[in-house]
């Protein structure tokens, strides 16, 4: 599947298992945050940052501990990009056999019709059996702030990902 979202798949099994947590601190999963605050300097923006940045920690530990049905649903309701069904999305990772994370230092929240989007940019290492990719990148996340908006809505999700792979180092 050759979907943004699905770019770490093809690595093969690897018995390593110390490589699979995120280089940032554990953050919550999931937040209800309803702030609305379009800035990171200030507590406001600083806790909306870090719920974006916890969801997309929480994906790749989802991808790490093999529970995809956790994360196919970080991308909301719409599902990840090319609307793959979550059966395809995990046979996507089925060679992929722990993730790392590496967080850069999130942009400035950005509104627009009546939702806020933050791109963070990501370094994520892939182990297989037959060695490692390094893919470098970012994902946009979203959530919307319109008034009706359900809770689930008001969530970020992963809205977007531009990974690119830097080859295939074998171990």
């Amino acid at each position: 599947m050759a979907v943004a979202c699905c770019a770490i798949a093809g690595c093969g099994r690897s018995p390593s298992s110390d490589r699979s947590r995120s280089d940032s601190a554990a953050l919550p999963v999931r937040s209800a945050d309803s702030s609305d605050s379009a800035g990171p300097t200030d507590s406001a923006g600083t806790a909306n940052l870090q719920s974006a940045v916890s969801i997309l920690q929480g994906y790749y530990d989802a991808i790490d501990h093999k529970n995809y049905s956790a994360a196919f649903a970080a991308w909301g309701d719409s599902g990840p990009p090319g609307r793959p069904t979550e059966s395809q999305f995990a046979h996507g990772y089925a060679r992929t056999d722990s993730v790392r994370l590496s967080v850069g230092t999130p942009g400035r929240i950005e509104g627009a019709a009546g939702s806020r989007y933050v791109d963070i940019p990501v370094t994520v290492r892939a182990f297989g059996s037959d060695g490692e990719t390094v893919y470098t990148g970012s994902y946009t996340l979203r959530r919307v702030v319109v008034s009706g908006a359900s809770t689930a809505e008001r969530r970020w999700h992963l809205y977007r990902a531009t990974l690119v792979p830097h080859g295939l180092r074998a171990r």
